[in-house]
């Protein structure tokens, strides 16, 4: 019962996480109807990657580090400076029609992984919240490492699932997209991520 119980816990916190939109949730949707699915869920796979590699260096002691003021301020000026890079970037990005037939390559397939992937890693407050987490089951489940890691399964399954979701939905309308669309969308997601490093900046500079 205690497993189990691990295990619904970890997948209702996991989605809860998966209804906050952010900068990678328009950076999925993004991917999706520019490169297809396949990329799309490569992306996914990355960010749930970053995931279970925080929660996992957080169960092993991580929170410890997370409390340090200057990692926190270190990642935050990294993460920021990366951020506007890439909002920047989608701002001055010319709007194309989308190919409906374009063939997705290897290595597309790992260059989408790893954008994922640091896409979610150079987000400090992924790693305070997977500390967080991670230190609060570990005393709810009194240090049963089966317990602890059903419930990192649960919750990082809903996020990667949900994920996938929605890459799929956003898949399914791409042929309802027109450049004008696409226009904006380049120009909200490039609002969107340029706010989220202009505030990690703004913590990590005078927070």
């Amino acid at each position: 019962m205690i497993a189990l119980q691990a295990l619904l816990s970890g997948m209702a916190a996991g989605l809860i996480l998966s209804l906050i939109p952010g900068p990678v949730f328009f950076g999925l949707i993004q991917t999706s109807i520019e490169r297809g699915y396949r990329t799309a869920a490569a992306f996914a796979l990355g960010i749930a990657l970053c995931d279970a590699a925080y929660f996992l260096l957080a169960y092993a002691g991580l929170s410890q580090v997370a409390d340090d003021a200057f990692i926190y301020k270190f990642m935050g000026l990294v993460g920021g400076c990366v951020l506007a890079l890439m909002g920047i970037q989608l701002l001055l990005k010319k709007a194309k029609p989308v190919d409906m037939h374009s063939m997705v390559k290897k290595r597309g397939l790992l260059r989408s992984l790893s954008k994922g992937f640091i896409f979610n890693a150079i987000n400090p407050a992924v790693v305070f919240y997977w500390a967080t987490v991670a230190s609060a089951v570990t005393a709810q489940f009194e240090n049963q490492a089966m317990h602890v890691f059903l419930f990192g399964i649960g919750a990082i399954g809903v996020v990667f699932s949900a994920d996938l979701t929605k890459a799929w939905g956003a898949g399914k309308i791409k042929h309802l997209i027109t450049v004008r669309f696409m226009r904006w969308l380049n120009f909200v997601t490039g609002i969107v991520i340029l706010a989220a490093a202009c505030k990690l900046l703004y913590d990590a500079l005078l927070g």
